[in-house]
């Protein structure tokens, strides 16, 4: 072999080692960690512009599976609304107190619309039996805060109490809302 190929090849040799260097370097684990987040980002957008939630996904999920459709996961909701105020905050992320109000201000939306379906429920049933719905009403509402307590207990003296109790809270209350839901599509079946 001529020196100069010989030359010629540890050149190459010597660029192509300088160059699969640089690729090692590049892969450090900040770089491997915003790579990640750019594949998240674009899983999240892609969902969004097709109009698809996490929520949608685990329905899907518990359908192929035969798990019962109607059981409402808000852990799912919650971790979704969480990564949308994320992505809303940047790089900044979101503090403790921010994730105490975003929990907060999502059991509130909850408690609302269960309000407001008892509210029509209510307008729709019998005068007779409008007291024992206020009654059952009040008593679910003290089942789902001594609950939501218990739950939140577990954390106690931490800054994540507030969300865990508002989370809980959140969740007993869309199960509620199911629960009431059923019940009067059941009612209107026997009508």
């Amino acid at each position: 072999m001529p020196p100069w190929l010989v030359n010629l090849l540890l050149v190459v040799a010597a660029g192509g080692g300088g160059f699969l260097l640089k690729r090692r370097i590049e892969r450090r684990p900040e770089h491997e960690r915003l790579e990640r987040q750019e594949k998240v980002l674009a899983i999240r957008r892609a969902m969004r512009d097709q109009d698809v939630s996490v929520a949608d996904l685990n329905q899907f999920e518990r359908v192929l599976l035969g798990k019962d459709p109607e059981t409402v996961e808000p852990d799912d909701e919650a971790v979704t609304a969480i990564a949308d105020a994320a992505i809303a905050h940047g790089d900044r992320g979101l503090t403790q107190a921010e994730l105490n109000e975003l929990a907060h201000a999502r059991w509130l939306r909850a408690d609302s619309e269960l309000r407001e379906t008892v509210r029509k429920w209510r307008a729709e049933l019998p005068p007779s039996r409008q007291p024992l719905l206020d009654e059952a009403q009040r008593a679910w509402e003290s089942f789902r805060d001594a609950q939501a307590s218990f739950a939140a207990s577990s954390f106690e003296g931490g800054t994540i109490v507030p969300t865990i109790f508002s989370l809980a809270r959140e969740t007993l209350t869309r199960q509620r809302q199911l629960e009431l839901a059923s019940q009067e599509r059941m009612e209107l079946v026997q009508a």
